[in-house]
């Protein structure tokens, strides 16, 4: 069995033995070695379907990945988790968990909090990976659910791998079922998650109190995926530094970089720190860059130069003189 994929390699049946009390087994299992989504149904899994008789359940299957897998920097793992979940309508307030890990690293965690809204539920759910955050709300006791994430680093290891699924409930509700769909699996793909970097230059000058000052910045995106609603913004001591020029730059979709300037000028002097932050909903990290502004005197005429510019000027006079 194979996908479709850019790689090719020669597949190969895995025998894994399950030992239990009551239960002896030979599961084979599939290779994950080639480009494209690998449902339970091509990893050769029944459908799955939680029925909510206990606070928590939770069912595992089992893959094999490559000798030399591991989470980037040429391949990537993703989990893609499709379920349909239904409460009871006699469920009142509470929450409920649903999530999927990768050798229990967590890749998958939606939380369903239900409230009684008359003689309706109200359902609110959030759903969050490495791209982005998206939030839901239904008075539909029925919700169906597509997620996609990068696994964690240690969620992808050589040999065998396991993908466990997990029902958890809380409070006074009702999970009537839930179902894992056939198409939920783990997808190899060779485009990288989002990679925020961020370079500042700091303006060459010498800078003294009263002086306006730039700081440019340009925040790149190495990845292959674009993170959302990105801010970059700078944290500065106000009543040290007034910002003249715009207070933040934004990008609802960071494809390829974000440039853009803070202008500053200087209210006084010392040393003074500027922080250029990034921010996003995405599950990233958020790179910042600390700037230490050391601001003099203002410029101008000291009273330290007036000896030497009264010996410069008796000096031009007696050579004025002598010369005339």
């Amino acid at each position: 069995m194979s996908l479709a994929s850019g790689k090719s390699s020669k597949l190969f049946p895995i025998f894994f033995l399950i030992f239990s009390p009551s239960v002896f087994a030979i599961e084979q299992l599939e290779v994950i070695d080639s480009y494209g989504n690998w449902t339970l149904n091509t990893l050769g899994y029944p459908p799955i379907v939680f029925m909510g008789q206990n606070d928590t359940e939770s069912y595992t299957v089992r893959y094999i990945l490559p000798p030399n897998a591991s989470q980037g920097p040429g391949d990537w793992y993703l989990v893609n988790l499709n379920f349909l979940i239904e409460f009871s309508k006699n469920s009142t307030n509470g929450y409920a968990y649903v999530s999927a890990l990768t050798n229990n690293r967590s890749s998958a965690l939606i939380k369903f909090t239900v409230k009684k809204n008359n003689d309706s539920l109200l359902i609110n759910w959030s759903e969050r990976n490495l791209l982005g955050v998206s939030r839901y709300s239904t008075t539909s006791s029925v919700i169906n659910v597509s997620f996609t994430n990068y696994l964690q680093y240690q969620g992808v290891i050589p040999g065998v791998n396991t993908l466990t699924f997990k029902l958890e409930q809380h409070g006074d509700i009702k999970v009537k079922r839930l179902e894992i769909s056939p198409t939920t699996g783990i997808e190899l793909t060779p485009l990288s998650p989002p990679e925020l970097k961020l370079d500042v230059k700091l303006p060459r000058d010498s800078i003294s109190n009263g002086d306006s000052f730039i700081i440019n910045f340009t925040l790149k995106n190495f990845g292959d995926q674009p993170p959302e609603d990105v801010l970059v913004r700078a944290v500065y001591p106000k009543e040290a530094l007034e910002l003249v020029g715009d207070a933040s730059y934004y990008a609802p979709h960071l494809e390829n970089k974000l440039e853009g300037q803070f202008e500053f000028k200087a209210l006084k002097k010392g040393d003074h720190q500027i922080v250029i932050m990034t921010e996003t909903i995405s599950g990233i990290k958020r790179p910042s860059a600390r700037i230490l502004v050391p601001v003099g005197d203002k410029k101008g005429f000291s009273p330290l130069l007036l000896p030497i510019a009264v010996a410069i000027l008796a000096l031009l006079t007696y050579f004025f003189r002598k010369n005339r």
